[in-house]
């Protein structure tokens, strides 16, 4: 969470441009995910993420009290936002059978809520004062580092032995880009219906 670190630093950096800064590098990923996804692959894409996140916070620690720095860092961590947000569904579709996505997409996507609950209590009670925002930094950087290679060495794109259900996913999720609009307006109404 940002929120003890825009509020404990004096000067030219406010919550509003950090925060700006990380969604507006997060839409732009976002709109870059789909290709990077097509053309990293699933474990590679969420492993970028990870890396991208990693960065991030150690540019953030690294440059504490350059205010340049610190938009350097929310930028990178915002880039790696969406390429392990927006996976949980080809995870989900790529190692479970059909009659449990939904309950295995409701624990992703619960866990993910809960990350966020967890960032937003460590930030407030782990930073009372300027201080304490180096040490909050390493602390999250810490915790990035120990899932990052615990995702080198445990995370697959794919179950050993795919499912048609997962092999027809990552077809679909490669043809994204190569699909061409219909050139006629009643062929799209035929096509979604």
């Amino acid at each position: 969470s940002v929120a003890p670190v825009a509020t404990m630093l004096e000067g030219d950096v406010g919550a509003e441009s950090l925060v700006s800064l990380f969604l507006i590098a997060s839409a732009v990923s976002t709109f870059c995910a789909p290709a990077t996804l097509s053309f990293l692959g699933l474990r590679r894409t969420v492993l970028l993420g990870a890396l991208l996140l990693l960065v991030g916070l150690y540019v953030c620690c690294a440059s504490s009290g350059f205010v340049e720095g610190l938009h350097v860092g929310f930028i990178i961590a915002g880039l790696s936002q969406p390429l392990y947000q927006i996976t949980p569904i080809f995870v989900v579709t790529a190692w479970f059978p059909p009659n449990e996505h939904t309950a295995m997409l409701r624990i992703v996507l619960q866990s993910n809520h809960l990350g966020i609950l967890f960032s937003f209590l460590c930030g407030t009670f782990l930073v009372s004062s300027e201080s304490d925002i180096v040490p909050y930094f390493q602390c999250i950087i810490l915790i990035a580092m120990i899932l990052f290679i615990a995702m080198v060495f445990h995370f697959e794109g794919a179950p050993p032995t795919p499912t048609p259900q997962t092999n027809m996913v990552f077809k679909e999720v490669e043809n994204i880009f190569t699909q061409q609009l219909p050139d006629e307006p009643h062929d799209v109404a035929l096509e979604f219906t």
